[in-house]
This record gives C-alpha cells, sequence and structure tokens, in this order.
C-alpha cells in the first residue's frame, strides 16, 4: 500500500479495487492506483469532491433544521402562554388558591426529533416557596389533581387511553369537590378514567362504583 490514506471512509467508493481498508481503520489506496494516468486520473480527486458535497450538505441541512427548531421553539413559546392560564385557572378551581404554574423552556445543545427545547412545568402550591419541576411534587393527592387540571385542559389531544387518579379528593370539600367530579366527567369522555375517591360528589359523577 502507498502511504497516502484517506480518514473518512464512508464517502470512498467501496467497491473501488484500488481501495482497500488497512488495519487501522482507514482506507487506502493501493500502489496500482492509476492516479495520473488513463480515464481514472481524477479518481482521488472524485472522492475529495465526494467529502465536499457531503460536508456542504451536512451543514445546509443542519441550517435549515436550526431554522425550522427556532421557528418551533417560538411557536411552543408563544402557545405555552394560553396554556399556562388554562392550567392555572384549572389549579384554581381545584382549591390551589395561591398556585403558580410555569413552563419553562431550556435549549439543548443537540437536535432531537422533537427539535432543541427540553419542556418542563414548574408549579409553586404555596405561598413563600419557590417553584419546582411537577417530578419533585411529593403527595399523591396533589400531584393527582395537578394531573387533572393539566388532563382536563388536554383531553382533547391526549391519546393516553386510560388514566387512574388515586385519591385525588385529599384536602378538598364543597365546591372544589364538585369542580373535580366536573373535571373528571369532562376527561372520561375521551378517556377511560379509574378514580379513587372518599367523596360521594366525586363519586356520583362516575358511570360505575365500586365499593
Amino acid at each position: 500500500m502507498s502511504d497516502l490514506k484517506y480518514p473518512n471512509p464512508f464517502i470512498v467508493e467501496r467497491a473501488d479495487p484500488y481501495v482497500l481498508k488497512g488495519p487501522d481503520g482507514y482506507y487506502y489506496f493501493t500502489a496500482s492506483y492509476p492516479m495520473y494516468g488513463g480515464d481514472d486520473k481524477n479518481g482521488y480527486d472524485r472522492i475529495i469532491l465526494r467529502r465536499s458535497e457531503t460536508i456542504d450538505g451536512l451543514a445546509d441541512a443542519e441550517e435549515k433544521v436550526s431554522a425550522l427548531s427556532l421557528q418551533l421553539s417560538k411557536m411552543r413559546q408563544e402557545a405555552s402562554k394560553e396554556l399556562t392560564k388554562a392550567i392555572r385557572d384549572g389549579l384554581l378551581d381545584l382549591n390551589f388558591l395561591d398556585v403558580q404554574f410555569v413552563i419553562a423552556f431550556t435549549e439543548l445543545d443537540t437536535f432531537s426529533a422533537i427539535g432543541k427545547d427540553e419542556v418542563e412545568f414548574y408549579i409553586r402550591t404555596n405561598l413563600g416557596e419557590d417553584e419546582k419541576p411537577l417530578s419533585k411534587i411529593a403527595s399523591g393527592g396533589e400531584m393527582s389533581r395537578i394531573m387533572l387540571a393539566i388532563k382536563s385542559v388536554l383531553a382533547d389531544v391526549d391519546k393516553i387511553p386510560v388514566i387512574i387518579f388515586d385519591e385525588i379528593d385529599t384536602g378538598i370539600s364543597g365546591n372544589a369537590a364538585v369542580s373535580c367530579g366536573e373535571k373528571i366527567k369532562q376527561i372520561a369522555k375521551s378517556h377511560q378514567v379509574i378514580c379513587v375517591t372518599h367523596l360521594a360528589s366525586i363519586a356520583a359523577k362516575g358511570d360505575y362504583n365500586y365499593f
């Protein structure tokens, strides 16, 4: 083999009889490669050209994906304003009187199938507390009611077939419990809902009750 090597095997014409793969993973031109004679004198230039075309193509694709990701991010952030308000209103109905709900966006370093955004829900349920990621909420009943508020807003587009609400009535009664039952009934129009409750005002909204 000659000492002429090329470190990008994915663009080398693999079927070329004058190109062999060495033990180090590089592809080498054999000593008999007709680089300077006959019809193949531009073979090496052809490979370099393919490398250039590949790099240019990747750069163009990255530029297009970046522009689309930016456009998608702007659309998400604009839509999040309405979504944030709707979820907060739903939480107020469920007796979260001092609630603050935030949708946070973080730009990732790499692209994914859904763009460059990492989206996370933050919530504060009591005055004086900091907003925390929704995943850090400890109370099961509290989490169930938060998810109820979110699911009631997203019921028409959420494709999850079965939803379970456990101890969803913890800490509520009266009008808040009635509102809770109405939201569950709304979600049940497009999903199967299983709810564990101790309140008659919620149980009364179910199609079937088990004791």
